[in-house]
């Protein structure tokens, strides 16, 4: 595993950087042989954070650059898992104020090789990690996850597995105020190929499981892309895109007047039948609570990936806002010249993905207030070819051998009040 360029466990009243602070590289795995026994080579090692903090820093201040280190690659034989890249910012004590003008940035994973066994790649770092307090963060910068490993598979294994990319805020813990200026922004899912090869899934770009009370957005918030898949045997599946702001916890106050953007899905190939497109991801996901939801700028779903080869079918769109199942926002307001989209489905050699809502409700919206524009995503092509008749457009419509562009919907399936 690497080291942390610096690691406090202390305190430090005042950091300041304006050169380079980075993380070291994870080991790679060794190679295999028959005189090590067994099936398995050695795995990558873990890159270190830039900057590790699990005890007090009253301000932290960057005009330079803070990275993570990148993870170790797998031994070429049944090395089967890369190591997962560095975060920039590790945090599980106290942070009073970090504000960043400069770059931070999570490390990329290692790419992982099965022979044997599977191969998968190792998880991108996060630009800035939170398990514990941060009172302010504020970027005028960039903050950006780390892209996730390659991963192969050969022989018998069966499957090669991309690296999920990492977020480019990722909270567990408790963040006062949170305001964006500048760029943040998830890493693209890694590539995998093999017999049946999948993509990585994008990272978000802030993802929440924790309380975020005050989040702004000025400037961009986007999600990584998912990785491609490709195989040469059943299935090539790509995976999918990252949300823009994906929350599993406690956001009190979302206020948007920048952009965000959900990540694009991965090109599904294979060489031979069932092959798909990743999902796009949402604009803004969640899965808890969402007090208000504001939005003067534009919020956008990713596409579907493209499904070229096999009985392709197109990756669905992401919604532009997403709320799941018996879950709840309470006020979403969308002002006079602002937009919220739902992404395009994939095109499919077959069928085309469907495009998704630009916002789309499956749990509880006590007050929805529209003055803009919420508009839904057009579905993809579906491409008809040899044997097997005409192609199926997404959404709204069945083409022929070109499929007809299908429209999304705003929908509500449950509890929604306008």
């Amino acid at each position: 595993m690497g080291g942390a360029g610096v690691l406090n466990g202390g305190t430090i009243e005042a950091l300041s950087n304006s050169g380079a602070i980075s993380g070291g590289s994870g080991g790679h795995g060794s190679f295999r042989t028959a005189s090590l026994g067994g099936f398995s080579g050695g795995v990558g090692g873990a890159g270190g954070a830039g900057l590790s903090n699990s005890g007090m820093i009253t301000g932290l201040s960057s005009s330079g650059a803070i990275s993570g280190g990148a993870g170790g690659r797998g031994a070429l034989l049944d090395g089967i898992l890369g190591g997962a890249g560095g975060d920039g910012v590790s945090n599980d004590g106290m942070i009073a104020t970090l504000t960043n003008s400069g770059k931070i940035s999570g490390g990329s994973g290692g790419s992982g090789h099965g022979a044997s066994f599977a191969g998968a790649g190792g998880a991108g770092g996060a630009g800035v990690s939170n398990a514990g307090t941060i009172r302010t963060l504020s970027n005028s910068g960039k903050i950006s996850g780390g892209n996730g490993g390659f991963g192969f598979g050969f022989g018998d294994s069966g499957g090669g597995v991309g690296g999920g990319g990492g977020a480019g805020v990722s909270n567990a813990g408790t963040i006062a105020s949170l305001s964006n200026s500048g760029t943040i922004s998830g890493g693209n899912g890694g590539d995998g190929s093999s017999a049946n090869g999948a993509g990585g899934l994008g990272g978000a770009g802030v993802s929440n499981a924790g309380t975020i009370t005050s989040l702004t957005n000025k400037g961009a918030i986007s999600a990584g892309a998912g990785g491609g898949g490709s195989g040469s045997g059943l299935f090539g599946n790509g995976g999918a895109g990252g949300a823009g702001i994906g929350n599993a916890g406690t956001i009190t106050t979302l206020t948007n007047k920048g952009a965000i953007s959900g990540g694009s899905g991965g090109r599904g190939t294979g060489a031979d039948t069932f092959d798909s497109g990743g999902a796009g991801g949402a604009g803004v996901s969640n899965a808890w609570t969402v007090t208000t939801l504001t939005n003067s700028g534009a919020i956008s779903g990713g596409n579907g990936g493209s499904a070229p080869s096999g009985v392709g079918q197109g990756g669905v769109g992401g919604a532009g806002v997403l709320n799941a199942a018996g879950w709840r926002i309470g006020s979403l307001s969308n002002a006079t010249g602002a937009t919220i989209s739902g992404g395009a489905g994939g095109s499919g050699r077959k069928t085309g993905g469907a495009g998704c809502a630009g916002v789309s409700n499956a749990g509880t919206i006590t007050a929805l207030t529209n003055k803009g524009t919420i508009v839904g995503g057009n579905g993809g092509f579906g491409f008809g070819f040899g044997d097997s008749g005409g192609g199926v457009g997404g959404g709204g419509g069945a083409g022929g051998r070109l499929g007809r562009r299908g429209g999304g919907e705003l929908r509500n399936d449950q509890d929604t009040q306008q």
